[in-house]
Formats: C-alpha cells, sequence, structure tokens
C-alpha cells in the first residue's frame, strides 16, 4: 500500500514533465518553460516555499517543456513545444557570469539534436545501446552518444505517438488512430501491423519476462499483446479518461499508469491482472506524467495544478 508524502498546489500552467533518475538520487521536472533538477531528498520536502527559492539546477526552453528522459551517459535529453530536441548536461552546472539578479542560478551544458522534418516532440530512449527514437510521419533513429542519424525508417501510417524498443533490434509505435506497429530496425522493414484500438495508442510498455507488448489507448484499454503470437491478452480496463503514463516494474512486477482522470494505478501482473490499488492527486486533478523508483518504492506525478509522491508504506 502507497501512502501520499506531500503534494504542492503549481500557479503555472503547463507542467508535463517529471523524470527520476536512473539511480533513484535524482528528480527533474518542468514548470513552464524551465526545467529542474534536485536531489530526491529535497523533492520529498518540497513545499510552495521552498519550490519557489529553488533556482540552483533549472534550465530555459524556448517552449514549454513536453517531454524529458535520462540517459545513461549523465545527461537528460528535453523536448519543448518547438519540437526542438537538446541535450542537457546537469551534472556540470556553471556559474552564470552575467547574472544580474545575483540569484545563483546556474548555466547548464546544452547541446542540440539536429533532425530535419522532426513532427512531433515526443522521444523514447534505449539507454544501453544510447538511441534515441522520435518522428511523427516518419520514424528517426539517432546515436545520441556520437551525435549522429543512425536511420530514418518511412512511416506509412497515420501519426505516430507512442514508441517502445523491443528485443531483437525491433521497434514498437503506436499511432494517432489505434494501430500498433513493429518495424526491425536493421533493414528498416515493417514486420507486423496490429489494429486492437480504435483512439490514439498514447503509451507502450514491455514485458521482457513473458515478452507481452502493453498499449494504452485513450480508448481507456490497456492491451496485452504476446509477441510471440501476436494475440491479444485480457485487457486491463479501470481508468475513466486517457491514461497519460503507463510503466511496467520488472522487480515487482507490476504495472503502474496515470490517468487524465487525476488516479494512479498499481496494476498486479503476476497475478489476475486485476488493479490492486488506485492513488488520487487532490480533488482529481489530471495528472500529466509520473515516475516510478526501481524498486516501486517511489511514485512521482505532476500535472497542471499540482505535484507530489506516494511513498511505499
Amino acid at each position: 500500500m502507497y501512502e501520499k508524502k506531500f503534494e504542492i498546489e503549481l500557479k503555472e500552467n503547463c507542467n508535463y514533465v517529471i523524470q527520476l533518475s536512473p539511480s533513484d538520487d535524482k528528480v527533474f521536472f518542468s514548470l513552464n518553460e524551465k526545467g529542474y533538477i534536485i536531489p530526491k531528498e529535497d523533492f520529498l520536502s518540497l513545499n510552495e516555499k521552498t519550490l519557489n527559492n529553488n533556482k540552483s539546477k533549472n534550465i530555459e526552453f524556448d517552449d514549454t517543456i513536453a517531454c524529458a528522459r535520462f540517459s545513461s551517459d549523465n545527461n537528460i535529453i528535453i523536448s519543448d513545444l518547438t519540437k526542438a530536441i537538446e541535450k542537457c548536461d546537469f551534472s556540470q552546472n556553471i556559474d552564470s557570469e552575467n547574472n544580474d539578479e545575483g540569484n545563483g542560478e546556474k548555466k547548464i551544458a546544452r547541446e542540440g539534436i539536429n533532425l530535419s522534418n522532426i513532427r512531433t516532440t515526443k522521444f523514447e530512449l534505449d539507454t544501453g545501446r544510447g538511441i534515441l527514437v522520435t518522428g511523427g510521419f516518419n520514424i528517426f533513429l539517432y546515436d545520441y552518444i556520437n551525435n549522429k542519424v543512425i536511420n530514418e525508417i518511412e512511416n506509412k501510417s497515420k501519426f505516430l505517438y507512442s514508441y517502445c524498443f523491443l528485443p531483437n533490434n525491433k521497434l514498437a509505435t503506436g499511432n494517432s488512430i489505434g494501430g500498433i506497429s513493429i518495424y526491425n530496425m536493421d533493414n528498416c522493414v515493417k514486420e507486423s501491423k496490429i489494429e486492437q484500438h480504435c483512439l490514439l495508442v498514447r503509451n507502450l510498455a514491455l514485458n521482457k519476462n513473458k515478452n507481452i507488448l502493453y498499449s494504452a489507448s485513450d480508448d481507456l484499454h490497456i492491451n496485452q499483446i504476446d509477441l510471440n503470437t501476436l494475440n491479444l491478452n485480457y485487457p486491463l480496463v479501470g481508468h475513466k479518461e486517457p491514461i497519460t503514463k503507463m510503466i511496467y516494474n520488472e522487480n515487482k512486477n507490476i504495472m503502474v499508469t496515470s490517468s487524465f482522470d487525476g488516479t494512479i494505478k498499481i496494476w498486479d501482473i503476476k497475478g489476475k491482472n486485476n488493479c490492486i490499488e488506485t492513488l488520487e492527486s487532490k480533488n482529481k486533478n489530471p495528472i500529466w506524467d509520473m515516475s516510478l523508483s526501481s524498486d516501486a518504492s517511489l511514485i512521482c506525478y505532476i500535472g497542471n495544478e499540482n505535484m507530489g509522491a506516494f511513498l511505499l508504506k
């Protein structure tokens, strides 16, 4: 069972992103055009006053931050609504020489990722191999360690919204009308097309233990696709609004989902695939993003009006 550690109200709109670092010791979150990174201990003791005074490690973008992922080389890769993608190194904090206000803000080393014809702000990382995937109508595979394009895959389906790296150098994508495609990244060939949703596929996640691909759609279903047979197992149903984030945790064998309905649900994957716990934000305010620690002991979440955390009892 989880208990709420804290929840604070946010006065700014458009707070889309929250992420725990791979080591679970830092938290990155966005407030409009700024991204912040702070130690986990400081995050868990946040309140309105400390949040407003925390300016030591932030970075400002041209527009609202839409997506962020920690990489394996001490960087955070971030996209904003201008569709610009940048690699930001928060480990190298250089004092600002032109800080007229003297408020202690830092400059962050940042490097743009140059991809032409980007139509989406969404992306995913394969941190083991240093690969970034993004794209709306075409799929771009990018080596973010060596800063070069690996491949561009032609996409003849509808606009892509979600991505998931699969075993054997394959890639799953979800599109705007409910379709899921599986590509071979070696030869850029589409190997399978799965049409089991009727609305946008907002999230994809992989259960490596069972070789199952989970797909969360705006039709409110979380489908379970057996990658060996491409058959559909019993779907998970419970949210009343679109699912904004879906995370499968291998250590605990659970699925955690957040939604615009203001709830976070814990699903028992090893048993009957039923919801075993529902957590709620204050006034059930919509949750835009959610992150889960590797041991599943901490859930962080953010929305337009609030940000908070739940701890495992």
